[in-house]
């Protein structure tokens, strides 16, 4: 546990797991994080939105087979370009996503009529 930020930050593209079983996925945005282009499987629902906006983004693929992986990652490695949009649309979808927990902290402060 607790070491796959490690892996990320080492890496240079990944496959975020339990997207090819029905487990719902891992959280894509760890390695997007990094600027690392992600690929997951077709069952990622537990993380759908941010794999939807990764996607959208140029980030993130969404993959079925092993042979769509290797030619992901083979691309990737093969065109600098490309890679780099990749990684730069990661990091983009971070950057665009911060601050939920303080508008969340705000939202709830006003539901509860609190000064916070």
């Amino acid at each position: 546990m607790g070491e796959l930020l490690t892996f990320y930050g080492a890496a240079d593209q990944a496959f975020v797991g339990g997207t090819l079983i029905d487990n719902g996925g891992h959280n894509p945005l760890e390695p997007a994080a990094f600027g690392v282009p992600v690929c997951v499987g077709p069952k990622h629902w537990d993380f759908a939105e941010i794999t939807g906006l990764l996607n959208a983004a140029g980030a993130l693929k969404v993959i079925s087979t092993t042979e769509e992986l290797a030619d992901e990652l083979m691309a990737k490695f093969n065109d600098h370009a490309a890679y780099q949009a990749a990684s730069q649309a990661c990091l983009s979808v971070v950057d665009t996503n911060k601050g939920a927990l303080k508008q969340q902290f705000e939202l709830a402060c006003h539901l509860i009529d609190a000064e916070c």
